[in-house]
């Protein structure tokens, strides 16, 4: 786990890590000073995790603009590269109010549990105020994840040459430590093949 810029880093390697944690936030493109900023798929970005799955690393992808910065944008290539490489289309941003979201039938023997992320004020815990609905692109991916109030899917699962889950909100915001401790076992035993 490292920041993206570290991980897109011409200088740093993919090394023996089996994993990526692309952890994005609510990082969406910015413009500042009239130079772009924070773009979720930028070019590096994509060439450092095709580079990656090529090699059968296994990734871990959340945040609350992963579906929507690219169209927004009205950028193809980035898309592309989503249902491609990470396996997952945007259906929509603003998926849902409140932050409760359930493992579907289609992956049962793999997650299991109810969490919540935040959507409200928290003294620690920063309010995700536009999460995406992202549905599977491509074979071998499947809804995982779906939002509690709305049915709409919250996360990916893309099980083929390697293995990626993306969740369409950020996971640092689950509000509870043993939630989220639950949530990252589960999904790294997934990679494990456990």
């Amino acid at each position: 786990s490292m920041s993206d810029e570290a991980f897109t880093d011409p200088e740093t390697g993919t090394g023996p890590f089996d994993v990526a944690d692309v952890i994005f936030g609510e990082e969406k493109s910015s413009f500042f000073h009239g130079k772009e900023m924070f773009r979720v798929f930028d070019e590096a970005m994509q060439k450092k995790l095709t580079e990656f799955t090529k090699k059968g690393g296994n990734v871990f992808v959340s945040g609350a603009y992963v579906g929507t910065d690219h169209i927004l944008r009205k950028d193809t290539i980035a898309g592309k590269f989503a249902e491609d490489v990470l396996h997952f289309r945007q259906m929509t941003n603003h998926a849902v109010r409140d932050g409760a979201f359930y493992p579907t039938d289609e992956v049962s023997g793999i997650f299991n549990g109810r969490w919540i992320f935040n959507t409200n004020y928290h003294p620690e815990i920063y309010k995700v105020e536009a999460p995406d609905a992202i549905v599977p692109a491509g074979e071998q991916a499947v809804t995982a994840f779906r939002y509690g109030e709305t049915n709409a899917g919250a996360g990916i699962l893309y099980d083929g040459k390697y293995k990626c889950v993306v969740l369409g909100f950020p996971f640092e915001t689950v509000t509870d430590e043993g939630m989220r401790a639950r949530l990252i076992g589960q999904v790294l035993r997934f990679f494990e093949g456990e």
